[in-house]
This record gives structure tokens, C-alpha cells and sequence, in this order.
């Protein structure tokens, strides 16, 4: 949050108002990746909040409504936000699980993962 402080932003209010279902302080919420340049403590703790919404707020609004938050952003959001939950997802689960978990995250959340997803496409902070 000192990060994001530090960057103009109030993240917290936004996670706050985006746990109450403001859809737009979400999207600000996925706006602010593209503020990552390097996948450091800040990125990392960034990417644990940003999954944990999706975990809590895919309950409460449900997975449809998340998932039509993230389509709706700009391509390079869209693309960051997705890779985020993805490498939250599947690639933190041991390779020998991993096809498994991506079917069934590609099952759950056909909007958020479509077949033409592709995890680090375009995007330097997830290049390998």
C-alpha cells in the first residue's frame, strides 16, 4: 500500500470500495499493475491482494461479474490481471498438478481464461 502511496494511489480505499462491490474501484485496482515493472515484494504482495479478490468477491458477486471486471479493462490490463491470477492459480501448484488445475481454473472461469489465453503474452513483467 506504501508503494501505491508512493505512486499517487490510494489502493486501500479502492480494495475497500471494490469489496463492497464498486465495480469501477476494481478496475482501478487492475489498472494499477501496469504500475509493476519487476516482479518484486511490491508486485508480489500486489498479485496475492489481486488474487485474493478474485477468490472472495468471484463468491460474493460471482465468477461471471468478476470476470466481465477483467474482460472489460484494456488489453494490457486484461492481459496482466489474468496473468496474475494465473500464475497465482496454476503455476504456484507443483508441475505434476498443473495441467489438471488449469483445466478446471479454464472450466470455473471460461470468461477470465478463454481458449486463446496465453499466461505472459506481451507482457515483460511475466516474460521467462
Amino acid at each position: 500500500m506504501r508503494f501505491a502511496k508512493q505512486q499517487g494511489v490510494d489502493l486501500r480505499a479502492d480494495f475497500d470500495k471494490a469489496y463492497e462491490k464498486d465495480k469501477a474501484a476494481l478496475g482501478r485496482v487492475f489498472r494499477f499493475s501496469l504500475n509493476f515493472k519487476k516482479l518484486d515484494q511490491n508486485a508480489r504482495t500486489y498479485s496475492q491482494l489481486v488474487f485474493n479478490s478474485l477468490i472472495n468477491l468471484a463468491e460474493v458477486m460471482g465468477p461471471e461479474q468478476y470476470s466481465d471486471i477483467v474482460v472489460a479493462q484494456e488489453p494490457r490490463v486484461r492481459q496482466r490481471i489474468r496473468d496474475i491470477l494465473y500464475s497465482r492459480g496454476v503455476l504456484s501448484v507443483p508441475e505434476k498438478h498443473r495441467a489438471e488445475v488449469e483445466k478446471q481454473v479454464r472450466e470455473d472461469f471460461p470468461k477470465l481464461f478463454p481458449k486463446d489465453y496465453r499466461f505472459g503474452r506481451d507482457d515483460p513483467l511475466f516474460q521467462k
